[in-house]
């Protein structure tokens, strides 16, 4: 099971994922630190393609061709 969490200052964000297996034993898979203000967009869309990617478009339909 992976597990993140998230600590938000104003001048970061900070946000590491556990890996946990048998035995309650948990591994650091991924730590990851955004400067910026917190405040703005662009910060927040920085960790969000750092934790996932870019985003899924949920509104495009592809046909095949």
């Amino acid at each position: 099971m992976l597990t993140a969490w998230v600590d938000v200052q104003k001048d970061r964000i900070e946000c590491e994922i556990m890996g946990s297996g048998l035995g309650e034993e948990f591994l650091s898979i991924q730590y990851i630190r955004i400067y910026g203000n917190t405040l703005l967009p662009y910060t927040w869309e920085t960790m969000y393609k750092n934790l996932f990617g870019d985003p899924i478009e949920l509104n495009q339909s592809k046909k095949p061709a």
